[in-house]
């Protein structure tokens, strides 16, 4: 996350067109292969893409999404008609009778039921499109959070092979001094002993590296992960001011998705409110009787309403009343955790962002200027080993303190961002 784009909130749905799966496949499994070591390069914009491309991803979010278009589509729809068939024979003194009846009747909507239904089916369609919206952002941030970790231990790896190579170099110098006779064997006995106790340190950074890469390849979904070769910066970009997160935290997706379940509510409780104003059925149809003498048909109309006697719509305008005021509610409660959250996250990701910056700049020159010293010195004679190895030894964790500042600065960044609802990576 070394680019300097500016943070912007994902305000809706990213569409994925058909060509998506060859995009993804030319931005990030062709990209940069090494001939030679068949690395695969990706960056974290890469990354991203990849994990929000998958094939899987895409059918979860579509499932969901149909499913909550149904019922916007079923809210809208008036009931089916209804058709009704009788027939009755029967004996009178004038001989056999037989009595046909043919009717269709339909449920009209006088109260405006299924107007009000769509509208609450459209809102919760709305509040799912932005919890698939939150869920992404979601996924950002783990994946930010796994590429991350990979980059860092990356990094401590390639610091840990430099130590080591440094030393090595030491190690020369011993021989040749020793050689003259100006280097004891215990010189060199104490600059092996420090380069096994780097070498352990290398290969528990190299096994964490493997795991840290194996997450990373389960998320873009790559069967050899020890081919991954991650690039970027260390250190994330500084973050944005504390009044524009602010600005967009009101815009998170998950804080609309409760303002959408509550005006969803609001319209069911107009619909209990209505319960007092019955559906009207209104039937046509045709009565025919034969008998004896004749025939004669005659038109029928039917009109039936059910009467609000013992159900009028109470207990569902309770209860909606309180979903309800109860989204509402928890949006406020939400909200003021949330920028409580924000101004702390923010505190912390510009305080770490500062302070890897300046021990970058103050610490890592004077390590590399005592090395020098500490060299410069053994071989004249003036020092001995031990201060040689305290500046390799010095130079190295003011390395590794410097990544692992860097490191801390991601972490602390990705979280302010997830929690301000925005990514510094725009997907739509």
């Amino acid at each position: 996350m070394g680019n300097q784009e500016t943070p912007a909130a994902v305000a809706g749905p990213w569409p994925i067109p058909p060509p998506r799966g060859f995009i993804v496949l030319v931005s990030v499994l062709a990209i940069l292969v090494s001939p030679a070591t068949h690395a695969l390069e990706v960056s974290e914009v890469e990354a991203i893409t990849a994990a929000l491309s998958r094939a899987d991803y895409s059918a979860l979010e579509i499932s969901r999404r149909a499913a909550a278009e149904a019922d916007v589509e079923q809210a809208g729809l008036p009931p089916n008609p209804e058709a009704s068939f009788t027939r009755e024979g029967f004996t009178t003194a004038g001989g056999r009778s037989i009595e046909t009846a043919y009717e269709i009747s339909q449920q009209i909507d006088l109260a405006g039921h299924r107007r009000l239904a769509k509208h609450s089916a459209t809102h919760r369609l709305s509040a799912t499109e932005r919890d698939l919206q939150q869920d992404r952002q979601d996924v950002i941030a783990d994946v930010r959070k796994a590429f991350g970790e990979v980059l860092y231990r990356t990094r401590v790896v390639d610091t840990l092979n430099k130590g080591l190579d440094q030393l090595g170099t030491t190690t020369e110098i011993i021989e040749r001094l020793a050689a003259v006779g100006e280097a004891s064997g215990y010189d060199r006995r104490r600059v092996k002993r420090e380069m096994q106790g780097v070498q352990v340190h290398l290969d528990t950074a190299a096994a964490e590296l493997a795991r840290s890469k194996a997450l990373l390849a389960a998320y873009l979904e790559l069967p050899e992960p020890e081919h991954i070769e991650v690039i970027g910066s260390s250190l994330p970009a500084p973050p944005e001011l504390l009044e524009v997160l602010r600005a967009s935290l009101r815009d998170r997706a998950d804080l609309g998705a409760l303002l959408d379940r509550s005006a969803a509510a609001a319209s069911e409780l107009a619909i209990a409110e209505r319960a007092w104003i019955p559906d009207v059925t209104i039937g046509v149809g045709n009565r025919a009787f034969d008998q004896a003498g004749g025939q004669n048909d005659r038109v029928m109309l039917s009109f039936s309403v059910p009467l609000p006697v013992f159900d009028r719509g109470q207990p569902a305008a309770k209860r909606a009343a309180a979903q309800r005021e109860g989204f509402r509610a928890e949006h406020a409660l939400r909200l003021a955790r949330l920028d409580a959250e924000l101004s702390g996250l923010w505190q912390q990701a510009t305080r770490l962002h500062a302070a890897a910056l300046a021990f970058r700049r103050d610490s890592l020159t004077d390590s590399r200027e005592l090395i020098r010293i500490a060299r410069v010195a053994y071989e004249a004679g003036e020092g001995d080993v031990l201060d040689l190895i305290d500046a390799y030894r010095t130079e190295l964790d003011t390395n590794l303190l410097s990544l692992e500042l860097d490191y801390r600065a991601r972490l602390a960044r990705i979280e302010l961002d997830q929690t301000a609802g925005v990514s510094p990576h725009d997907h739509k």
